[in-house]
């Protein structure tokens, strides 16, 4: 008939297998297991053989008791870092020798003193095992690490009544036996070697978990880095080709208002060389140039302006700015002959805003310019500067009237987009550049039409 003592060796022989089985096929293969496994190693051979060999009465000797403290100190080694430094893990270094060397002792000293010093070893080795396991940051933070602290403090405990009752302190000499205190100490064993087993698997389980996380993690950085990067690169591009559209146009647009000024200049001195030539006769052809020389000089502003607005803030100078002064130099930097349609209705106070004077005017210039010339001719174009107390900014209102319907078909903010541009002799950049210079002072512009022939561009500039 199997003893109870030879069960427990066959019960935890086979505990210890299976769970090491499992704890190969758990997670990746590292240092970590490979010492738990040793260590399984060693407790089995330790419990197997004093249990299955020792005396009926469960008397055991003394080598294989130190297996098993080593398999204690083993788990305890596992569960640590990997860092070990007599600074770090110094009271795991002195409870694992002082342990080995209880047990070491107790080849020499008489045998009824055996369980006395195998007691102590085990207690301190469970105990060194607790520490090593504290001072470890790799397992914190999941189930298992608390249930592997709990087993491993509980497991020293279990050890500490087994020393009180040992010889010479009590009347006990055997750890295995048949009375309370050795079976309650024999079923411990079993029950804490499976919670510690459970809870090692749980660990690798969580460090497995927190690995594939951090993998994810990281392919996402590399993801959001690599969309960075293309989009750095495609901003780039977009960059370098609008650099190159306004280039292009300063070399293309600007040359034929050039070469029409040209013309209209030798028109003039060829009309002062005639006899006949009076005033009246000049005025015509002098209106005519400073229309082209007006054009030149818009296109010329929009390309500068261009090329700041597109590092989209860059170059841009705010100050304290009287808007109204503004609105009047964006008008007479109209055509003259255009300038009596604008009519201009502002505050009867000054107003300041924080802008940057230069493209603000040019950005007024531009939606005066676009009235001006998708405006029936000689139609009324009503400018308005308006402070819009409910959204704390000045709103300056263009409306005119619409000689094309088709001039509002598109995407009127973007480059180049409006199709009647060449008709009515427009390059279709001054709502761009307008668009972006609300933009660089974080407004806004926007158009309604409040009939099909009426439109109202409102540029709305926080104060």
């Amino acid at each position: 008939m199997i003893s109870l003592v030879e069960t427990v060796g066959y019960i935890y022989t086979g505990q210890a297998i299976a769970f090491s089985l499992c704890i190969i096929m758990v997670g990746q293969s590292d240092w970590h297991k490979a010492v738990w496994l040793i260590s399984n190693v060693f407790g089995v051979i330790g419990v197997y053989f004093s249990a299955t060999l020792g005396t009926p009465t469960g008397y055991f000797g003394i080598t294989y008791p130190l297996y098993v403290i080593i398999a204690g100190l083993l788990k305890g080694l596992a569960l640590g870092d990997g860092r070990i430094t007599w600074r770090r893990n110094r009271t795991y270094l002195v409870l694992a020798v002082v342990s080995v060397g209880l047990v070491l002792i107790s080849h020499v000293v008489p045998r009824n003193y055996h369980l006395l010093f195998i007691s102590s070893g085990g207690m301190l080795a469970m105990a060194a095992s607790a520490f090593r396991l504290v001072q470890s940051r790799y397992w914190r933070g999941s189930w298992a690490y608390n249930l592997m602290s709990f087993a491993s403090v509980v497991g020293s405990m279990i050890l500490f009544p087994r020393f009180l009752t040992a010889y010479p302190i009590g009347n006990e000499v055997q750890f295995y036996g048949s009375n309370h205190n050795q079976i309650v100490s024999v079923l411990a064993i079993i029950v804490l070697s499976f919670f510690m087993q459970v809870a090692f698997i749980g660990l690798l389980a969580k460090r497995e978990t927190r690995q594939r996380v951090l993998a994810e993690r990281r392919s996402t950085r590399a993801a959001e880095r690599n969309r960075l990067a293309k989009a750095a690169e495609e901003d780039a591009a977009r960059r370098s080709e609008e650099r190159l559209g306004f280039l292009r146009m300063l070399t293309h647009e600007v040359r034929q208002p050039m070469n029409n000024a040209q013309a209209a200049l030798q028109a003039i001195v060829m009309e002062m060389a005639l006899p006949q030539a009076t005033p009246a006769k000049l005025q015509s052809t002098v209106s005519k140039t400073q229309t082209v020389l007006d054009e030149i000089v818009l296109t010329l502003s929009n390309a500068i302006a261009g090329a700041t607005l597109i590092e989209r803030g860059a170059g841009a100078s705010f100050k304290a700015v009287d808007v109204i002064s503004v609105c009047e130099l964006a008008i007479l930097d109209c055509p003259v002959n255009e300038q009596h349609r604008i009519g201009f209705t502002r505050t009867e106070n000054e107003i300041f805003l924080d802008c940057d004077p230069i493209l603000m005017r040019l950005c007024l210039r531009n939606l005066l310019d676009n009235a001006v010339r998708y405006s029936p001719r000689g139609s009324a174009i009503d400018f308005r500067v308006i402070v819009d107390e409910s959204s704390f900014g000045i709103k300056f209102s263009v409306t005119n009237e619409l000689a094309d319907d088709l001039s509002m078909h598109g995407n009127l903010f973007e480059k180049g987009k409006r199709s009647v541009d060449k008709i009515y002799e427009g390059y279709g950049v001054g709502l761009f550049i307008a668009s972006e210079t609300a933009k660089v002072h974080f407004g806004t512009l926007a158009y309604h039409q409040a009939s099909p022939s009426v439109v109202t561009f409102d540029l709305f500039i926080p104060a």
